[in-house]
Formats: C-alpha cells, structure tokens, sequence
C-alpha cells in the first residue's frame, strides 16, 4: 500500500551460516579460503540500507547460532532455500522487528 513501512530482510545464503556447508564449497574453490568474504554480501546490504534510510534486518548470527545450538539444517539441501524450521526463525524475527520497530 502506498505510505506503508516496509522492512528489508536480508538473507543470508547457507554458505554463509552452515561451517560444513561452507568448508566443502571452498574444499572445490580455485582460491584459498582466506580469498572468500561470505559475510560481505550482507555487509553491503546493510550499508546500503544505513546510506538510504531503509529499515533492514539481518538474521546472520541468529541463524548461525541455531544452527550452532541444534546442529540442525536450515536450509533444503541442494536447493539453498530456507526449511521449516528456518522459516520459523525468520517467522518470529521479522514479527519482533515489526511489533518492537528494533530492525
């Protein structure tokens, strides 16, 4: 609707919160390890969103920690979208940034 508030969400790819996922990526990668920034794509998004005045939420350390805390996926295998679980995630951060205005 036209004048309503909206809410950047970035999100994060599994490369980014999965350390498995991410080691067996850079085990095929023409470069060494320390050539890759896989934090930097939701690092400029949040500039981006800080230089235009645009609310952003990055749930990076949120899906990293429950990932690190379960152990479980979060994303479906070999298709790089969000499961069940992580859309509960995302479900419960946007509503809290939404309802708190703590974006």
């Amino acid at each position: 609707a036209a004048g309503a508030d909206w809410l950047l969400l970035i999100a994060p790819a599994e490369v980014q919160v999965d350390p498995r996922t991410r080691a067996e990526i850079l085990a095929h990668a023409p470069l060494p390890a320390a050539a890759y920034d896989f934090e930097a794509p939701s690092r400029r998004l949040a500039a981006f969103a800080v230089a235009h005045g645009i609310d952003y939420l990055d749930p990076l350390d949120e899906l990293r920690a429950a990932h690190a805390a379960g152990g479980v996926r979060l994303y479906i295998p070999n298709n790089g979208h969000w499961n069940v679980p992580a859309n509960g995630l995302m479900a419960t951060l946007v509503a809290s940034a939404i309802r708190t205005g703590n974006r």
